[in-house]
């Protein structure tokens, strides 16, 4: 099996390892034995080099492959225990708990109602990573059309959804497609299925309006118009709700919080495989 792998590979695998390494010996000083000054036992004055030290102990461990045996396996606060690597643990304080379980919760429901894989979010900002199936591309796409058309199938319970998207503002093409049996392209880039599953759709419209250009090759993106009449209808169907109350009112320690920029970071790839992880 060596024989397969070339010095190349071998080189690889050794500078990754060896980066893991160097992350956590410089992750582990500086966060988690930050405000580590004298050790538990015998109460000695702690110094950078002992925390260094440390760390690098820890990391050895944490690749010792013949212990661990799997890259996926999830690691425990009792395996820490045994490494002499004090966890605080969250359940000790309630408040905390409750947070961290409901965002576990919150993250869950979206990965299983919905085709995104990824959330990274931080105080100031979100990132979503959405994976748009094999097979979702557009037909009827050329550089003369006024609109295209794709079928989206759900990966839930296996309905056809047929969509179509203008790139010119004409009101006749509405009016043949929905002859047709199609719906217009959401304005929100959500697709939601009769079973309530949730298709992020950002991925295709960005892929539409890529390969859509002008005849000069021009960069610039030919637009996918979306149903004025759609957009209006829910900027006045919100007035109206916010106007009869039907909206709590904010609280002003929540400010804060709804400010956040949110970003999309589109993967152009369609052959994109699932991976799923079960947070313990």
């Amino acid at each position: 099996m060596v024989a397969q792998i070339s010095p190349g590979e071998l080189q690889l695998v050794y500078h990754s390892l060896k980066y893991a390494e160097d992350l956590v010996v410089e992750w582990l000083p500086k966060y988690k034995f930050k405000n580590w000054k004298y050790t538990e036992s015998r109460h000695i004055k702690v110094t950078e080099e002992m925390k260094k030290q440390r760390a690098l102990e820890i990391a050895n461990e944490l690749m010792n492959h013949a212990k661990w045996r799997s890259h996926g396996r999830s690691l425990k606060i009792e395996d820490f225990d045994i490494m002499r690597l004090k966890i605080n643990r969250i359940d000790d304080k309630p408040e905390v708990a409750e947070i961290v379980y409901r965002i576990q919760t919150i993250i869950r429901l979206l990965f299983n109602i919905t085709n995104m894989y990824k959330v990274i979010a931080t105080e100031k900002d979100k990132i979503f990573k959405g994976a748009m199936p094999s097979g979702l591309k557009p037909s009827t796409l050329n550089r003369e059309s006024d609109a295209v058309i794709v079928e989206i199938k759900c990966n839930k319970c296996g309905n056809i959804h047929k969509l179509y998207a203008k790139t010119k503002d004409d009101k006749r093409i509405d009016m043949d497609f929905q002859k047709r049996g199609f719906k217009p392209f959401p304005p929100d880039d959500k697709l939601k299925c009769e079973c309530n599953y949730e298709i992020d759709l950002i991925n295709l419209r960005n892929e539409i309006e890529a390969r859509l250009g002008k005849k000069n090759n021009s960069k610039r993106r030919s637009r996918i118009i979306m149903n004025n009449n759609e957009e209006i209808n829910i900027l006045l169907t919100f007035l109206k709700k916010t106007s009869e109350g039907d909206y709590a009112p904010i609280e002003e320690t929540s400010i804060p919080y709804s400010r956040i920029k949110e970003t999309t970071e589109v993967i152009d790839d369609y052959e994109i495989t699932y991976f799923y992880g079960i947070m313990g």
